[in-house]
């Protein structure tokens, strides 16, 4: 009797145990699924450098052709570098009258990686949630 109050005792102690091991399992698999979904599998969290930058843009264009569209500005950065924009729009490269517009700006200074990086990953977001019918999504870009 004694060998199974002493198997009850110890299984008892390592219920919590078990628990948490097992919460920390759900945890780490919650979020493996969040990083495979929500990261995409293309984009990538890194620093783009001006040629990397131009491929995504292009990459985001290819994807969505009917709601982006990708060019330059006339004026160059102070060092020659061309200034490179894409719009989202349910009629790109057209000014829609009385459509409210908006406009982020990214590494004006030429070295603010995390602006960079976050606009490209909000493109990229809004064309991977317009696939796939987001209403939110379509509804900010349909406006």
């Amino acid at each position: 009797m004694a060998s199974k109050e002493a198997l009850w005792t110890y299984l008892s102690f390592q219920r919590p145990i078990m628990k948490t091991l097992a919460g920390a399992f759900v945890v780490v698999g919650v979020i493996g699924i969040l990083v495979a979904c929500c990261l995409g599998d293309e984009f990538q969290w890194k620093h783009h450098d001006n040629n990397e930058m131009v491929q995504v843009l292009e990459r985001i264009h290819q994807k969505c052709p009917n709601i982006t569209q990708v060019y330059t500005l006339s004026e160059t950065s102070v060092r020659g570098v061309p200034l490179y924009v894409i719009e989202f729009s349910s009629w790109p490269g057209h000014h829609q009258t009385y459509h409210p517009e908006f406009k982020y700006i990214a590494n004006m200074h030429g070295n603010e990686v995390l602006g960079r990086e976050l606009l490209l990953k909000l493109a990229d977001y809004l064309c991977e949630r317009y696939l796939v019918g987001d209403d939110e999504v379509t509804n900010l870009i349909s406006w």
